[in-house]
C-alpha cells in the first residue's frame, strides 16, 4: 500500500510548495553556479567516478538565451579542463534554440563540440520529448559524420520507435546513452507498462553492445543492473566498451560503489543552475521512493 500512496503523493508534488521541493530537490542538483558544479564533480572524482555536467535548461525562447546558455558552456568546459576532472557535460537542443531557429542551434553546439574536443572532452545530446527524437537524432548523426566523434546522443527504452533507431546504430556505430526515458507520452508512442519498458531496454542495450556500440547504461533500476552486469560477465564484454551512469542523489550510491570497485566505468549526471524546479519534479516522480523525504520536510521544517 505504501508504494500506492508514494506514487499517489508523487503524482501531487507541482501542487506542493517550491520551498518544500527545494528542500528535497537538493539531493539532485549540485547547486545554482558552476562553482557548485565543479567542487560536486571534483568530490565524485575522489571516489572514482567519472562525471556529465548539465547547465539546466531547455525550451529557450529568444537567441540571447541560447546565447548565454553556450557561454556557460564554454566556460563550464574551459574549468573541467583546467581542473583536468573525468568527465564531460550534457546539453539539450532546445537550450540551443532548436525550437525557434534550428539552424543557430547547431551552430551553437558545434561551438561547444569543438570546445569540447579541444580541452579532450566529450559532449552528450540529452534527448527530451518524441516531438524533437528524430531532430536531435540526425544532428548529432550529422555531425559524427563530418568527424565530430566526441558527441553522442540518446535512447529511451520506453520509446516504441527506438528499436528502430537502434537498427540504424547496429549500421553506422556511435556512442549512445541508453535510459529509461522520463517525459509524459502517449501510448502510441511509449509503452506504459513497466516490464515491458525494463525488458525493451535489456535487449536494445544487449543489441548495441553486441554491435560494438559504445553503451552508457544509464539506470537506477538495480534489476536492469543485475541482468547486465550478468550479460556483461558471461559474454566477457570489455569494460572499455560501455560504462554505468546514474543521477545525482538516486538513492543507489552502495550498488555504485560496489561498480567502481568491480573495475566498471561509471558516470554520475550533474545538474546545476537555477532551473531546478521542472528537472526536480521529474525525478521526483521517477523516484516515489524519495517521496517520503518530502514528508519528513513537512513534518520537520523548523531543522
Amino acid at each position: 500500500m505504501w508504494p500506492k500512496i508514494q506514487r499517489a503523493i508523487a503524482q501531487s508534488l507541482p501542487h506542493l510548495p517550491r520551498p518544500i521541493i527545494s528542500r528535497v530537490a537538493r539531493r539532485y542538483i549540485a547547486g545554482s553556479s558552476l562553482t557548485d558544479a565543479i567542487t560536486t564533480a571534483k568530490d565524485l572524482a575522489t571516489r572514482g567516478f567519472r562525471t556529465t555536467i548539465d547547465f539546466l535548461g531547455e525550451d529557450t525562447q529568444r537567441p540571447e538565451q541560447a546565447n548565454e546558455v553556450v557561454a556557460e558552456y564554454l566556460r563550464l568546459l574551459a574549468a573541467i579542463g583546467e581542473f583536468n576532472l573525468p568527465g564531460g557535460v550534457s546539453v539539450k537542443l532546445t537550450q540551443l534554440g532548436l525550437r525557434f531557429d534550428p539552424d543557430q542551434c547547431v551552430h551553437h553546439l558545434k561551438t561547444i563540440v569543438n570546445q569540447a574536443s579541444k580541452v579532450g572532452r566529450f559532449v552528450r545530446v540529452d534527448m527530451e520529448d518524441s516531438s524533437v527524437v528524430g531532430t536531435t537524432l540526425d544532428i548529432v548523426r550529422s555531425l559524427r559524420k563530418s568527424g565530430m566523434l566526441n558527441v553522442g546522443s540518446v535512447l529511451q527504452a520506453y520509446l516504441r520507435r527506438t528499436a528502430d533507431d537502434v537498427d540504424t546504430y547496429l549500421q553506422t556505430g556511435g556512442d549512445v546513452r541508453f535510459c529509461k526515458g522520463i517525459y509524459r507520452e502517449s501510448e502510441e508512442l511509449a509503452f506504459q507498462n513497466r516490464n515491458e519498458i525494463t525488458q525493451n531496454f535489456i535487449i536494445q542495450t544487449q543489441r548495441l553492445l553486441e554491435a560494438g556500440v559504445y553503451v552508457g547504461i544509464a539506470t537506477h533500476d538495480t534489476v536492469i543492473i543485475s541482468a547486465m552486469e550478468q550479460y556483461l560477465q558471461q559474454r566477457g564484454v570489455d569494460k572499455n566498451r560501455y560504462e554505468f551512469q546514474a543521477l545525482l542523489g538516486v538513492p543507489i550510491t552502495a550498488r555504485l560503489k560496489r561498480l567502481v570497485s568491480d573495475g566498471h566505468k561509471v558516470r554520475i549526471y550533474i545538474p546545476y543552475g537555477t532551473h531546478w524546479y521542472a528537472y526536480s519534479l521529474r525525478r521526483l516522480k521517477e523516484n516515489p521512493d524519495v517521496v517520503g523525504a518530502v514528508l519528513r520536510s513537512m513534518v520537520r521544517w523548523d531543522r
